[in-house]
């Protein structure tokens, strides 16, 4: 991946950088940070969680970089055997909102480096390099963090907790749809809440339901439209708003295109059916 786009001045850069340590079993906590936090684990053990997705942890050990993105309300939690040691960068600016969700594509996350000396190195430049008070203090941080973003995604290992994760989020994301399709703007409000880009969203929703995100929603709001129609006299545009279609002639072209019929033609044919077995008994 090439994160060397974008050349304006306040595009990436870093706020702070610094070399943490905390006791065992400390708990960290962090509240209302508006930059993006990246770190980079020296050693000792840990659990990460956020308040945004409270029932989705990740282990945190040695050789791993952890990320949370501005505003991600996180926990911290240090094992009891050993201090945790790590780097902290601070990182803010026009593009690091896109190159955390090319990189990474969750809010919050930790996952193990394949090369972590190489890694490690950089961070401490980066970190050492924040301290300085030079004219080029920033520029030099910003074409080392292209540098550090472009390794991590290189060396970004996929663990094998890796698929347990996608399919928490997976089932966040649908059960959030289920419970607010007639809601739903569009689906990055849906990956909002969950705290993943839409693309990951859409990856995690062909692994494991070979659709689309976008699709899941329609056919949910289609069956609940057919169980609307069969049983209510309203308006086909109330019917339409009722399951999240503001345009009545889109809620109509969707219908037919998932059914091979009209919303009219559905109601006409069960009520028709209703009408026939009246009659016979």
């Amino acid at each position: 991946m090439d994160v060397s786009v974008g050349a304006e001045r306040d595009g990436l850069r870093v706020r702070w950088g610094c070399l943490d340590r905390f006791d065992p079993g400390e708990w960290v906590r962090n509240r209302g940070i508006t930059t993006w936090v990246l770190k980079f684990v020296v050693s000792g053990q840990a659990t990460l969680s956020s308040l945004n997705s409270p029932g989705l942890t990740h282990d945190v050990g040695p050789d791993s970089v952890v990320w949370a993105s501005s505003l991600a309300d996180t926990d911290l939690l240090v094992g009891p055997d050993a201090p945790l040691r790590n780097y902290t960068l601070f990182v803010y600016g026009q593009e690091t909102p896109h190159i955390f969700g090319q990189v990474f594509s969750t809010r919050i996350g930790c996952r193990p480096v394949a090369e972590p000396r190489l890694i490690e190195s950089l961070f401490a430049e980066i970190y050492l390099e924040a301290q300085g008070k030079h004219t080029h203090r920033q520029d030099n941080c910003a074409a080392l963090l292209r540098v550090l973003f472009n390794r991590i995604a290189t060396h970004l290992e996929r663990t094998p907790g890796y698929a347990g994760e996608a399919r928490l989020y997976f089932q966040e994301a649908q059960a959030y749809i289920e419970t607010n399709y007639a809601s739903i703007h569009t689906i990055q409000d849906v990956a909002k809440y969950c705290g993943v880009t839409p693309q990951y969203l859409s990856r995690v929703f062909k692994a494991f339901a070979d659709t689309s995100p976008h699709h899941y929603m329609t056919r949910l709001r289609i069956h609940h439209a057919q169980e609307l129609l069969g049983r209510l006299p309203h308006p086909i545009n109330q019917i339409a708003k009722a399951v999240g279609y503001d345009d009545a002639g889109l809620f109509t072209r969707n219908y037919k295109k998932a059914t091979g019929e009209s919303p009219r033609a559905y109601r006409d044919r069960i009520q028709g059916k209703k009408r026939r077995t009246r009659g016979t008994t």
